[in-house]
Protein backbone atom coordinates (compact mmCIF):
# COMPACT_ATOMS: atom_id res chain seq x y z
CA UNK A 1 0.00 0.00 0.00
CA UNK A 2 3.03 2.48 0.68
CA UNK A 3 4.32 1.78 -2.54
CA UNK A 4 0.93 2.85 -4.18
CA UNK A 5 0.89 5.52 -1.92
CA UNK A 6 4.34 7.18 -2.88
CA UNK A 7 4.19 6.28 -6.89
CA UNK A 8 0.71 8.10 -6.46
CA UNK A 9 2.15 11.23 -4.96
CA UNK A 10 5.29 11.17 -6.85
CA UNK A 11 3.14 11.80 -10.00
CA UNK A 12 0.73 13.97 -8.42
CA UNK A 13 3.83 16.04 -7.73
CA UNK A 14 5.17 15.75 -10.87
CA UNK A 15 2.24 17.07 -12.14
CA UNK A 16 3.25 20.53 -10.42
CA UNK A 17 0.74 20.06 -7.27
CA UNK A 18 2.18 21.65 -4.14
CA UNK A 19 1.58 18.91 -1.28
CA UNK A 20 2.60 19.77 2.02
CA UNK A 21 2.80 17.32 4.79
CA UNK A 22 -0.23 18.39 6.57
CA UNK A 23 -2.18 17.50 3.81
CA UNK A 24 -0.42 14.08 2.89
CA UNK A 25 -1.43 13.54 7.20
CA UNK A 26 -4.89 14.42 6.48
CA UNK A 27 -5.95 12.47 3.37
CA UNK A 28 -4.14 9.50 4.87
CA UNK A 29 -4.82 9.70 8.16
CA UNK A 30 -1.30 9.04 9.54
CA UNK A 31 1.24 10.48 11.84
CA UNK A 32 3.15 13.71 11.41
CA UNK A 33 6.43 11.58 10.73
CA UNK A 34 5.10 8.99 8.36
CA UNK A 35 3.12 11.73 6.70
CA UNK A 36 6.78 13.37 6.39
CA UNK A 37 8.50 10.26 5.46
CA UNK A 38 6.12 9.09 2.62
CA UNK A 39 6.12 12.59 0.79
CA UNK A 40 9.88 12.87 1.33
CA UNK A 41 9.99 8.78 -0.48
CA UNK A 42 7.31 10.68 -3.20
CA UNK A 43 9.89 13.52 -3.69
CA UNK A 44 13.15 11.28 -4.59
CA UNK A 45 10.52 9.11 -6.38
CA UNK A 46 9.33 12.02 -8.76
CA UNK A 47 12.84 12.85 -9.44
CA UNK A 48 13.59 9.43 -10.20
CA UNK A 49 11.25 8.92 -12.93
CA UNK A 50 12.39 13.17 -14.19
CA UNK A 51 15.79 11.44 -14.84
CA UNK A 52 14.52 8.27 -16.69
CA UNK A 53 12.37 10.17 -18.60
CA UNK A 54 14.65 12.52 -19.70
CA UNK A 55 17.42 9.42 -20.47
CA UNK A 56 15.11 8.09 -22.76
CA UNK A 57 14.50 11.19 -24.42
CA UNK A 58 17.82 11.76 -25.36
CA UNK A 59 18.85 8.10 -26.58
CA UNK A 60 15.56 8.78 -28.31
CA UNK A 61 17.25 12.10 -29.73
CA UNK A 62 20.56 9.97 -30.68
CA UNK A 63 18.90 7.23 -32.57
CA UNK A 64 17.17 9.96 -34.67
CA UNK A 65 20.44 11.51 -34.88
CA UNK A 66 22.05 8.02 -36.03
CA UNK A 67 19.88 7.56 -38.76
CA UNK A 68 19.80 10.96 -39.75
CA UNK A 69 23.23 10.29 -40.22
CA UNK A 70 22.82 7.03 -42.01
CA UNK A 71 20.66 8.38 -44.64
CA UNK A 72 23.18 11.22 -45.53
CA UNK A 73 25.77 8.87 -45.80
CA UNK A 74 24.13 6.75 -48.00
CA UNK A 75 23.21 9.66 -50.00
CA UNK A 76 26.30 10.97 -50.43
CA UNK A 77 27.47 7.49 -51.37
CA UNK A 78 25.07 7.41 -53.87
CA UNK A 79 25.66 11.08 -55.09
CA UNK A 80 29.47 10.89 -55.65
CA UNK A 81 29.77 9.43 -59.28
CA UNK A 82 27.41 13.07 -60.47
CA UNK A 83 29.79 15.27 -58.78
Amino acid sequence: MDDYRVEKLADDIRAGMKITTNMVRRFYRIPDQEAIDLLEKSKLRAEELDLDIEIQRQSEMDIKRRKQRRTNNSYNRQNKGWK
